[in-house]
């Protein structure tokens, strides 16, 4: 429900320089929860089920009076459509599972622009980026109260650099265009449910044929992303703002890899994603501003690949605020 942002600028009077800084959530901020399982969670956990209790079959070489929780649940029952929707069914009437998912990206970012001219200004900056992502599947069986089965963290830090240029051509007029280099995310995963018992043999199994291997480190590394932005003073009291922003995700450095060479291996990523958008502020008072604006953000995954563990859906954002005017030093934004 909140995303907090902080923004700082300072410049010094009578200095051609000024400095900036910026600490805040620079992407994911959001958590996303599934009471009764997801059906791709549900369907990898159930043919998990089946090969661990196959697995320990074997080795008490097949003595019926050895049992695990998951005995019934065939290996062969995977082996067509039919038989892979009846153990899913089975496993769904018999064991109860809630996914929980989250990620955010906290960004703390320092640079500093130099006026060129009264119409040119130059930036630069750096941006420290510190990326947290959280898988969590709690599981119950019958009416009994719900324990923790899988539960795992995915951790990164990455640098990356920021060149800005503003420019006013006419006074009614202003362009800017901003370059973020790509910033290089090794995550490394630690895992904090693997136990002893079948369920924890069963949790190693399952995160482990999905690349999250305790200990692992893989790549994942944010792109490279241009921005282009113009705003246009129609009149003293009503501008509009015109916005577009790339992310390249094929060559220039960007490593993706999670090292593994199932669906999980992020093919599903095109060459570029884009996001555009418009907005207008309009002065309702001379203390009061009212802003409202829409983005279109076009993500290009493809559909093949889409699911409820791996997805990156495409977004339309409309946004509404307003700005307060208190003094000459102090504003206060509100906006939804």
């Amino acid at each position: 429900l909140i995303v907090p942002n902080l923004y700082a600028a300072w410049n010094p009077k009578g200095s051609s320089w000024s400095f900036w800084s910026h600490v805040g959530i620079i992407g994911g901020g959001g958590s996303l929860y599934y009471p009764d399982g997801a059906p791709v969670v549900n369907r990898v956990i159930a043919a998990g089920m089946a090969g661990v209790d196959a697995a320990v079959a074997a080795k008490y070489g097949y003595n019926a009076a050895v049992t695990t929780p998951f005995s019934g649940m065939s290996g062969d029952s995977f082996t067509t459509p039919a038989g892979m929707l009846g153990a899913y069914n089975a496993a769904k009437n018999k064991y109860h599972f809630s996914v929980f998912q989250q990620s955010y990206q906290i960004c703390q970012a320092i640079g500093a622009t130099f006026a060129a001219s009264d119409k040119l200004s130059l930036a630069v900056g750096t941006r420290v980026v510190e990326s947290y992502k959280r898988n969590k599947i709690n599981r119950s069986t019958g009416t009994d109260s719900a324990h923790t089965f899988i539960d795992v963290d995915m951790r990164a830090v990455g640098v990356q650099g920021i060149i800005g240029v503003n420019y006013r051509p006419v006074s009614v007029l202003n362009l800017a265009l901003t370059y973020e280099t790509v910033n290089k995310m090794r995550y490394k995963v630690d895992v904090k449910s693997n136990g002893t018992d079948a369920w924890g043999t069963l949790s190693k199994t399952l995160t482990d044929s999905l690349g999250m291997e305790d200990g692992k480190k893989f790549d994942y590394d944010m792109p490279h992303r241009f921005m282009a932005g113009a705003t246009w003073d129609v009149t003293p009291d009503f501008d509009l703002t015109f916005a577009g922003l790339l992310y390249v995700n094929d060559g220039l450095g960007v490593d993706i890899d999670t090292g593994t060479n199932d669906e999980h291996d992020l093919r599903y990523l095109n060459a570029v994603a884009y996001e555009i958008g418009m907005g207008f502020d309009l002065k309702l008072t001379k203390q009061i501003i009212w802003s409202m604006g829409f983005m279109w953000d076009n993500t290009n995954q493809k559909d093949a690949y889409m699911n409820e563990v791996n997805y990156h859906p495409q977004a339309y954002v409309l946004n509404t605020g307003f700005m307060f005017k208190v003094n000459d030093n102090l504003n206060v934004s509100i906006g939804f």
